[in-house]
């Protein structure tokens, strides 16, 4: 920690390459296969003894509410331009119903420590893209469940643009 209580890391640098759509399934196998690793490691860690670094983060019923208040207070045109993307979001609320059954089921769904933002961008390859050499923005590595992980990696990797396409 620094004279102000903020804390750092520091790590070796690695010669890599990072990506934000997949070169090919080989590529897609080593990123799964990396985040999976990732979470076998760190299966003996206690929940418990870890913080959540962002509060919610994955908090579908949150993210939910969120787009109805969004829709309610919105502007209206820009909410009549995306009415047909809306009615598709609205027709998909009882994913976040069933997402709250499953964290409520803690029987079946136990926290575990979780990367949470599982996507492509926080993977270091070697040149060729091919091997995977390191995951990165482990600061969102917290409680969470496995379920959660896996949708977000689905999500990310799986579309078909960036996700920070604005289109």
């Amino acid at each position: 920690t620094d004279s102000s209580g903020n804390c750092w890391r520091a790590s070796a640098y690695i010669e890599s390459k990072t990506f934000h759509r997949p070169l090919n399934n080989e590529q897609l196998g080593q990123a799964v296969e990396g985040f999976a690793r990732y979470t076998a490691l760190l299966s003996d860690l206690d929940p418990a003894s870890l913080y959540p670094t962002i509060k919610d983060f994955h908090n579908l019923s949150l993210r939910y509410n969120q787009f109805n208040e969004s829709i309610e207070k919105g502007n209206p045109e820009r909410v009549k331009h995306c009415a047909p993307l809306i009615d598709q979001l609205i027709q998909r609320e009882g994913y976040a119903r069933f997402f709250l059954q499953m964290q409520e089921a803690s029987a079946d769904f136990k926290k575990r420590v979780m990367h949470h933002d599982a996507k492509l961008s926080n993977l270091l390859f070697d040149e060729t893209g091919t091997n995977l050499l390191a995951i990165t923005d482990l600061d969102t590595t917290m409680p969470g469940y496995f379920f959660s992980d896996m949708g977000d990696m689905v999500r990310s990797m799986a579309a078909s643009v960036d996700e920070n396409c604005v289109e």
